[in-house]
């Protein structure tokens, strides 16, 4: 019995260790519909209004992607060779980090921003009053999550910040 209880908190103090902080989690949703979406039963959303908003995020998310291959005019990563518009590797780091901040992928994130708040707008037409109220809570404690991430990120840097 005793064997037990130490594996027990052994395994609950090993939970705790590797939980990470917050503000380092970037929020599961992809977009301020996706978060709405994620909450459809809460909301009483009907079949209708969730797939026409299913529709209008993934018309958000194509946008999104245009802007990550092709960039023409727009920030976003440029193409490089056969990677397509996927982010430069940098030697030190491996594949799956997070690439710099930098001046272009803060240019991009705030027009993917710009392509959430438009679909957004469009989310809310299709919305009953008291439906757009709530979704409304669901879209700022989403967007005040990703603007947390985004500014504790391990390599957000004063010097990217100021856009230099």
């Amino acid at each position: 019995m005793t064997a037990r209880r130490w594996l027990a908190g052994a395994l609950v103090l090993a939970a705790c260790v590797t939980v990470p902080r917050a503000s380092s989690l970037r929020p599961a949703e992809r977009s301020s519909i996706d978060a709405v979406l994620r909450h459809a039963v809460e909301l009483a959303l009907s079949d209708a209004q969730v797939s026409a908003l299913h529709e209008l995020d993934d018309v958000r998310e194509a946008k999104v992607r245009e802007l990550q291959h092709h960039p023409q005019g727009r920030a976003g990563p440029a193409r490089h060779g056969r990677r397509g518009g996927a982010w430069p590797r940098q030697p030190d780091r491996g594949p799956h980090r997070v690439p710099a901040v930098t001046p272009a992928l803060l240019a991009f994130e705030a027009a993917a921003d710009e392509l959430d708040t438009q679909a957004w707008l469009g989310a809310e037409a299709l919305l009953t009053p008291v439906q757009r109220d709530a979704a409304r809570v669901i879209v700022s404690a989403w967007r005040e999550a990703l603007f947390t991430w985004r500014h504790h990120r391990p390599e957000f840097t004063d010097s990217s910040r100021s856009g230099r």
